[in-house]
């Protein structure tokens, strides 16, 4: 537990290079916002256009890029989104600070919001909800999963809703099934199937081999 709790904060910590300002609420409305339908970008403010623009088309990071909203292919390295992401995101470091969707693809993939689509990586981290797919060797969600997650480690901090495959598995309440070496959960409605099992809110055998069932 102490080792799976290590990896989180880790993960948490990368969260931190995007130099824009994280205290924006998810909920924010902007009433409008200029956007040109192509960017060129070295490495942020070095760029075609300024970080406060959007883009609606495409975007290209040589280094690292920074704009406010992106609707349609975000290429580079390093890709910024300030504000929301329609689209395709492909890169080593993807960081969205509001919603995403579409798809992330990359080493690093990192959502501050809420996510529906496909997120793809080496390290997916989505603080918010998850709608969708989330694949890679490590993936945390903050909020809930409507879905899937897969991978060698996996952690959602609230419910899921469908299925969490991998090595370890870990969850505060599963509604679905949960297959792993070793499958943790607070309450489960559903299935694990693993070598280790374990469901804390059981008055008995909170943990089991193989299989645990409960409705």
């Amino acid at each position: 537990m102490k080792s799976i709790k290590l990896i989180i904060f880790l993960i948490l910590s990368t969260t931190g290079l995007c130099v824009a300002d994280d205290t924006a609420s998810c909920s924010e409305n902007e009433c409008s916002y200029q956007s040109i339908p192509a960017q060129l970008s070295l490495f942020s403010p070095i760029q075609t256009s300024t970080p406060d623009m959007s883009i609606r088309g495409l975007r290209v990071n040589l280094i690292y890029g920074e704009n406010y909203h992106v609707s349609g292919l975000d290429l580079g390295l390093a890709n910024c989104v300030t504000g929301d992401l329609t689209g395709w995101q492909i890169g080593v470091y993807n960081r969205v600070q509001g919603d995403v969707n579409g798809v992330q693809s990359g080493w690093v993939n990192i959502d501050d919001c809420n996510f529906k689509g496909y997120q793809r990586g080496l390290v997916n981290v989505v603080h918010g909800d998850f709608y969708g797919l989330q694949s890679g060797l490590i993936n945390y969600t903050g909020q809930t999963i409507y879905g899937v997650q897969y991978g060698l480690i996996n952690y959602t901090g609230q419910t899921i809703y469908g299925v969490q495959y991998g090595l370890i598995n870990k969850t505060m309440d599963m509604c679905g099934v949960q297959l792993g070496l070793v499958n943790m959960t607070h309450s489960l409605t559903g299935v694990q199937i693993g070598l280790i099992n374990v469901q804390t809110n059981r008055q008995v055998f909170k943990g089991l081999p193989i299989i645990n069932a409960s409705w």
